[in-house]
Parts: C-alpha cells; sequence; structure tokens
C-alpha cells in the first residue's frame, strides 16, 4: 500500500471525484471540472493569489484537465454560438476579436444577451448542466434545437440542479446527515468503474479514503482578512439533481 499526497500553496486541490454510474451519460467529470474552476475564481475575488490544482498541477498545464474541459465541447457543431458560450462559462474576458468579427447581426445581439445574463448572474455553470442535459437528449432523438433556443430558462423546469459545499472535516451538520448517501454513491462508482469489491469500498474505507482530514479551518501565520469565508480544510462538493445526490468531488482548500 502506498500513500500519495499534495503539499501546495494557496489553492483549492482537487482530491477525487465520483458520480452515481446510471448518471454517467451526463459527462459528469466535465462538469466538475468546470464547478471547481467557478469555485476557484469566487475565492479569487476574496484571495486573488489562490489557484486550482487537479491532481497536483496547475489547471492550466494539465492535460487531463484540458481533455475534460474540451470532452463535450467537442461534441458538438463549431458553430459561433458554441464557441462563445463555452468561451463566456470559462472565461471573465471577453471573447477574441477574431471570434466577434464572424459575428451577424442576429448573433451579436444574441451575443449581447449572453452578457447580460452574466452580469446578472443568471449564466453559470448551474445553467451549463441544464444546457447539457437537454443537448444529450436532443442528440439521442435527433432534434436538436439551436442553442438560443435551450439557453430559455424555465421557472418551472421538471428537473432542479444545484451544488452544495460541505465541510467534511470537522464535519457540518449537513455533511454529517448526507455521509450515508454519499458512501453508497461511492460504493457503486468504484464497483462499476474501477472494479472493486464490496469489501473494498466500505463505509469505514470510505470515510478514511475521503472524509477524515488533518486539515483546519484556520491558519495563524494568515491574516483573517485573507482567510476565505468558507475557511481552510477538506469538502465536498455535492451535486443534486431533483434533490438526489448523483455526484461528488472532493477538494481541499489550503492556506
Amino acid at each position: 500500500m502506498y500513500v500519495v499526497i499534495d503539499i501546495l500553496p494557496q489553492g483549492i486541490s482537487s482530491v477525487y471525484f465520483y458520480y452515481e454510474p446510471d448518471f454517467g451519460f451526463l459527462k459528469l467529470g466535465v462538469y466538475s471540472a468546470l464547478k471547481e474552476i467557478e469555485l476557484t475564481r469566487q475565492l479569487a475575488r476574496e484571495i486573488p493569489d489562490i489557484k486550482y490544482y487537479y491532481l497536483g498541477f496547475y489547471v492550466h498545464t494539465c492535460v487531463k484537465m484540458r481533455y475534460k474541459l474540451n470532452e463535450w465541447i467537442n461534441t458538438q457543431p463549431k458553430t459561433n454560438a458554441i464557441q462563445l458560450i463555452c468561451h463566456m462559462l470559462t472565461n471573465d474576458t471577453p471573447p477574441p476579436d477574431e471570434l466577434l468579427n464572424r459575428l451577424r447581426s442576429r448573433q451579436k445581439r444574441w451575443y449581447k444577451k449572453l452578457v447580460k445574463l452574466k452580469t446578472q448572474n443568471k449564466l453559470s455553470f448551474e445553467t451549463d448542466i441544464h444546457l447539457l442535459i437537454k443537448r444529450f437528449n436532443r442528440m439521442k432523438t435527433n432534434l436538436i434545437q439551436s442553442l438560443e433556443q435551450m439557453l430559455q430558462f424555465n421557472e418551472q423546469s421538471k428537473n432542479k440542479f444545484e451544488c452544495r459545499l460541505l465541510r467534511s472535516y470537522p464535519p457540518s451538520e449537513e455533511f454529517t446527515r448526507t455521509l450515508k448517501e454519499s458512501h453508497l454513491i461511492y460504493e457503486r462508482y468504484q464497483m462499476a468503474i474501477h472494479g472493486d469489491t464490496k469489501s473494498e469500498c466500505s463505509f469505514s474505507q470510505y470515510k478514511r479514503f475521503l472524509c477524515q482530514s488533518t486539515l483546519e479551518k484556520d491558519c495563524s501565520r494568515i491574516p483573517s482578512s485573507k482567510i476565505p469565508s468558507c475557511g481552510y480544510g477538506s469538502f465536498h462538493l455535492q451535486y443534486y439533481l431533483n434533490n438526489k445526490i448523483i455526484a461528488c468531488s472532493v477538494i481541499d482548500i489550503l492556506p
């Protein structure tokens, strides 16, 4: 047996990701990567120097991360609309002039609508999973609609998707309440994806592997003004579909 550890300064380290195998068709690994980058960018507003690490790599140098981010994009038609929406979901800077100059009048109006939605916090990675589900369903039935149509937000949607960042150690009350449900998903994931036996992914092994931690919430050598509002330590970023956990990212926020 061996243990791999990361000692990383001032950043978010992606430790592990698992999901309900029945929802594998949703490309949840792609979504989790995007969501963790969004979380890093949110914390960067409080701590400008914070970085995002993926299995020990800076996000911009990790080949696997680039593959995950591009996996869904590469399945879509290479339209101006697709390139615009993907750029806006992953960047705070305007799209390149080369792309904007290719837009027709209708597309420029659509782009202005995206900018307005983003300033209102209505265009984020929470909407990305909504688009992903609708795109997937339409690809299966060969009834693909335009991205403009898919961007219509429906407050009465049949499905509700949300993310919750929970401190895993010391465990928060909500984390403790969802621990067994989260373990069952981990167990099914390990058995279906990695071929583990049930005994190899027991509840005690799961807690030791992904829940227990030596990281602390505060760091005495860092001024309180530079500590993120959620604190440092170990967290589970849980993904819910219709109030049921379908995936989880295990992350560390490090001083």
